[in-house]
């Protein structure tokens, strides 16, 4: 087993244990040992965006725009944290230079939805979303993007069709199926939603 694939391994362990310093610990050492290994900056990116420690998140990102880990010169990552820190605007401005840079990208047009989503543009970020399917058919970050903008644009019978997609799929079951039992509370039958919680 290599040492980047046991560190990998070990992060995700000690993340599920709920120990995330001792889980950035390994990363920290993983990253000593193998500075060229964009997967461990990744993750480590991804850690100081989760629990919100912007100091490893930004040292992060100059690294991997450093590596090109992106093929955009890092402006996923800065795009990405701005998102994050809830700089909305910046973040929509970053995710149209992407679409612009990589489109051939999956996250990139996640990224875009997101952020004209939190703008509350709901139709451009379906769209945008949708050109992430294309991309990826099994992302969930873009089906449930997807979901969340026509439920709120009221649109739920189409909402229900991807929760369906995603619930077919796989990805995010838990998610989705929560969501469908709260959607069929508020919509559909809820003697039969709460027949099927007392079975």
């Amino acid at each position: 087993e290599d040492p980047l694939t046991r560190a990998l391994q070990q992060y995700r362990v000690l993340i599920e244990q709920n120990k995330p310093a001792e889980a950035l610990a390994v990363l920290v050492e993983a990253e000593r040992k193998l500075p060229d290994a964009g997967q461990v900056t990744e993750l480590m990116f991804l850690h100081g965006i989760d629990f919100r420690q912007w100091e490893v998140a930004d040292a992060a990102a100059a690294k991997l725009a450093r590596l090109d880990w992106d093929h955009a010169q890092g402006l996923y990552y800065r795009t990405r944290l701005r998102y994050a820190r809830r700089d909305f605007e910046g973040a929509l401005q970053g995710a149209l230079d992407l679409s612009r840079k990589v489109p051939e990208f999956s996250r990139t047009w996640v990224m875009l939805g997101q952020a004209q989503q939190a703008n509350g543009q709901f139709e451009p970020a379906i769209a945008s979303y949708l050109k992430a399917l294309e991309k990826q058919p099994d992302s969930f970050e873009a089906l449930r993007g997807t979901v969340d903008c026509h439920l709120a644009l009221q649109n739920v019978a189409v909402a229900r069709q991807y929760i369906d997609k995603g619930l077919q799929i796989g990805v995010g079951s838990a998610y989705f199926s929560d969501l469908l039992k709260r959607l069929e509370e508020r919509h559909g039958d809820p003697l039969a939603v709460t027949a099927q919680r007392e079975k």
